[in-house]
């Protein structure tokens, strides 16, 4: 049905029946749904309390992880030489333990090791710091590899106070869980509560000399060692030499350091170390054994068994890179400034890196 023509008036909105137009700026057409700068789909507390109370705390928990995983990414590498030293310390310095007091008959009438079992101990306890820590921050567990690593091998100087710091307090730690386990142990080995002695029970924890060595017998002792010790740690990272399997240089340290124990540990305790001496040596100092724990041998604890080990450190690093190291070894003395020097003292070129083929290239450029 067709309306007439004059009825269409009747059917019209009067301007005061229309919807009226929001002014700009107003609220209505700043909410407006068809405002295409209006993107606020957050509910409004006056209208859902509770939806937006549970808003706030996920938003208050993300920003609780976020900080959670930002304190890891940047304190990583710390706990790692944390940790990882800390479980050396704790499985080295427990066989000493172990071995001692469970061969004296006032803690248990069967011995519990020898020699070899203090050796194999210490290798153990070297790998398996290495494996806690090694893919994080690189597995030095040791100051004077990460000092020597700084000065040969382009390691950050910015983390050796850091690396430092983590080996220092993860080795006293680790002594302190072997005090704490061994503690009535001690106490029966010394003959009653509170006794502490140097000479008793304090070598299980710290390295002590033979009475015949002099201290610079002890100090090339322990720069021997620790030079040999070094050689093989580069080796074990040199991917131009015969380097393990992804995952098994921490097996190759164990025997390397059980090798090392076995052969030439007697006379000093072998160190190898800083960490590993001072950390144990400063909880004897705290659990009463006296200030005689600094002055064993004029000192013997920096001479010995801290400058002994970072000097053979150093050369045992220089010597690897300089006679026996591929240009895969990230080191300034395989630098093109440096490789003529090189090439002098080993009488031949340095070893090409297969995956860096551009290397020898590049040094013959700056001839």
């Amino acid at each position: 049905m067709t309306l007439p023509a004059d009825g269409h008036a009747d059917h019209r909105r009067s301007s005061a029946d229309k919807i009226p137009e929001p002014e700009v700026g107003s609220s209505a057409a700043t909410n407006s749904p068809y405002n295409l700068e209006y993107q606020n789909t957050r509910p409004q507390m006056s209208v859902l309390p509770a939806l937006d109370s549970n808003f706030a705390a996920l938003q208050e928990r993300r920003r609780h992880q976020h900080g959670i995983s930002l304190f890891r990414s940047r304190t990583r590498e710390f706990w790692a030489e944390f940790f990882g030293t800390a479980i050396l310390v704790l499985f080295g310095t427990g066989v000493n333990h172990q071995v001692t007091l469970g061969g004296s008959s006032n803690v248990t009438a069967n011995s519990r090791g020898d020699w070899t079992t203090v050796s194999f101990g210490w290798g153990v306890a070297v790998m398996l710091g290495v494996v806690v820590s090694g893919g994080i921050s690189g597995g030095h567990i040791n100051p004077a590899v990460t000092l020597t690593l700084a000065l040969l091998r382009g390691f950050s100087w910015k983390k050796v106070p850091i690396y430092w710091l983590a080996q220092f307090t993860g080795a006293f730690f680790g002594a302190s869980l072997v005090y704490l386990n061994y503690h009535r142990a001690i106490s029966l080995f010394e003959g009653g509560p509170g006794i502490r002695t140097v000479a008793g029970t304090g070598g299980l924890f710290f390295t002590n000399p033979l009475s015949y060595m002099s201290n610079l017998g002890c100090f090339f002792n322990e720069f021997l060692m620790t030079a040999i010790l070094m050689m093989f740690i580069c080796a074990v990272g040199d991917k131009g030499n015969l380097a393990p399997p992804k995952g098994l240089s921490p097996f190759v340290i164990l025997w390397v350091v059980f090798g090392l124990a076995s052969t030439l540990g007697m006379q000093t305790s072998f160190a190898l170390n800083p960490a590993r001496d001072l950390g144990p040596r400063l909880l004897t100092w705290v659990a009463g054994y006296g200030s005689g724990v600094w002055r064993i041998r004029s000192g013997y604890w920096f001479w010995c068994a801290t400058l002994g080990p970072v000097c053979g450190c150093f050369v045992g690093c220089f010597l690897y890179d300089c006679f026996v190291g591929t240009e895969s070894v990230e080191s300034p003395l395989h630098n093109a400034k440096m490789t003529n020097w090189v090439r002098k003292v080993r009488g031949l070129d340095p070893i090409p890196d297969p995956e860096a083929p551009n290397v020898a290239k590049g040094v013959d450029e700056a001839d």
